[in-house]
């Protein structure tokens, strides 16, 4: 079995490779956006037709949750990275009778409720939550074999790329040996 993985030296990607390189009944082709472009179709399409995968796996996102919140252009790319591109990559997929695994993000809920279940209704109250929807309901739209993964937080080693974001424990030790006070948001569930 082929498995290809998209967005492999974030955070979550390349963890989704050691995951998939530590077990022998799956070939890994893991590549990032210097080898796969999640916002080009032709690139999408030549990727999935060499490698022949029996599942695609999209770890790319934009996440730069303030600047999208901030500037339209920011938030326009947001909506290619998060929305558009997964759509594309579904309907090749979808061509392909390929399975897509895809992740979102809790953002795609308002908060109100506390806590969610998969069946409650997405309602994105942030730009960055609706790139992030667009996303969900593109690959809905396009796709018969998908799917979506909500996480809140991610955790593990700052992934290789230069998009990657710091994870949240190294932000933490780097602010606290330069500041005596660290002020955190503690309510957040």
């Amino acid at each position: 079995k082929r498995i290809l993985i998209i967005g492999s030296h974030g955070m979550l990607g390349q963890d989704m490779v050691r995951v998939f390189d530590a077990d022998q009944d799956w070939e890994v082709f893991a590549y990032d956006r210097d080898q796969i472009d999640i916002t080009q179709e032709e690139s999408l399409r030549a990727k999935i037709e060499e490698v022949r995968p029996s599942a695609v796996i999209n770890a790319t996102g934009y996440n730069a949750v303030d600047k999208c919140e901030s500037d339209e252009i920011e938030f326009e790319l947001a909506k290619k990275i998060n929305g558009y591109g997964p759509g594309m990559l579904a309907k090749i997929c979808k061509e392909k009778d390929i399975p897509l695994i895809h992740f979102v993000s809790d953002y795609v809920f308002d908060g109100e409720k506390g806590e969610y279940a998969e069946t409650d209704k997405p309602s994105p109250i942030s730009n960055y939550g609706r790139s992030k929807f667009l996303g969900e309901e593109e690959i809905q739209k396009f796709a018969d074999k998908f799917y979506l993964i909500r996480t809140s937080k991610l955790f593990g080693k700052p992934g290789a790329s230069a998009m990657s974001k710091k994870s949240f424990f190294d932000t933490m030790i780097a602010l606290g040996k330069d500041n005596s006070v660290l002020k955190i948001v503690d309510e957040e569930k």
